[in-house]
């Protein structure tokens, strides 16, 4: 998917690691649908499900490219990238589909969008410099204030649960590495230190630990780590390729993209990366991927 990549593996590691698709397990305290990105129809498109993989539901009917889907606090919204005309914007809409609103209006693309949790304002990842940095948008009073600075590529945001602080991936150290600032772009930490590439940041609904891929070879995993760069774990050990990762409200599980080249899906796990299963696709054709998880 554009701006939060599918990362994948082969088809016969997915199989003997991964399974079938779960009998539609329920998740005790996991409510909410998740939103996630398919070209099952042959576009991308937003869609969502509940979450245990039944009740698909597509939310968007466009010509161009809808990915990226994040909830709203308290679920009532989704806010998306579009792409039209060969350029990317950030756009908003109601959780059944309707009400689609653009929000950002920029020649560059503007995409993977991530709100604040009080609803006010929207981080999302803006190439309007030419190497991409992250960006806020006030809801309010449609200000757009710029957060970083400089030739490296940052974005992917996700804010923490009380607002404080915006995580984000960066290539300034010379590898992608995973930093937190306040939302006004001061008080930046380094948070982790691999030689390794760190991606896709998401942070806990505690707010205690952020999850993130690291890419180790040819290989993908999920770790988590304590948001002053402590306690660093890794929860998964397959060969298996991952991505763009999103966790439940409750903070009990974690739902990823994974899968074969030609069709990644939707999966999820324990937070510990434990008992994983497949919620989207299986069989089916097309790529599902971009998964957010409703709060209510």
């Amino acid at each position: 998917m554009r701006g939060r990549a599918l990362l994948i593996g082969s088809v016969a590691v997915l199989a003997a690691i991964l399974g079938p698709p779960a009998a539609h397990a329920t998740f005790p305290g996991a409510n909410g649908r998740i939103a996630f990105a398919s070209d099952r129809s042959g576009n991308l498109e937003i869609y969502s499900m509940k979450r245990d993989g039944t009740g698909v539901k597509r939310l968007t009917h466009f010509a161009g490219f809808d990915e990226n889907p994040a909830w709203s606090p308290g679920g009532g919204k989704i806010a998306f990238d579009r792409q039209r005309q060969g350029n990317d914007d950030v756009y908003s809409m109601k959780a059944d589909g309707t009400g689609v609103q653009r929000l950002t209006h920029n020649a560059a693309d503007d995409f993977n969008p991530a709100w604040s949790p009080n609803g006010t304002r929207i981080a999302f990842t803006s190439l309007r410099t030419g190497n991409g940095d992250v960006y806020v948008l006030n809801l309010v009073t449609g200000a757009v204030k710029r957060l970083t600075f400089g030739a490296a590529f940052d974005g992917n945001a996700d804010w923490s649960p009380n607002g404080a602080r915006i995580a984000f991936q960066s290539d300034r150290s010379g590898n992608a590495d995973l930093f937190t600032m306040r939302p006004d772009g001061t008080g930046l930490k380094k948070v982790t230190t691999s030689v390794h590439d760190d991606l896709f940041p998401s942070w806990a609904p505690g707010g205690g630990k952020i999850a993130f891929i690291r890419v180790i070879g040819a290989s993908t995993q999920v770790f988590t780590i304590k948001p002053d760069g402590t306690g660093s774990t890794q929860l998964t050990h397959t060969p298996l390729l991952k991505g763009t990762l999103a966790w439940s409200p409750d903070g009990a599980k974690i739902a990823l993209t994974a899968g074969p080249g030609e069709n990644p899906d939707i999966f999820v796990m324990n937070a510990d990366g434990s008992n994983p299963h497949r919620l989207s696709g299986g069989t089916s054709p097309g790529s599902d991927g971009s998964p957010s998880w409703q709060r209510i």
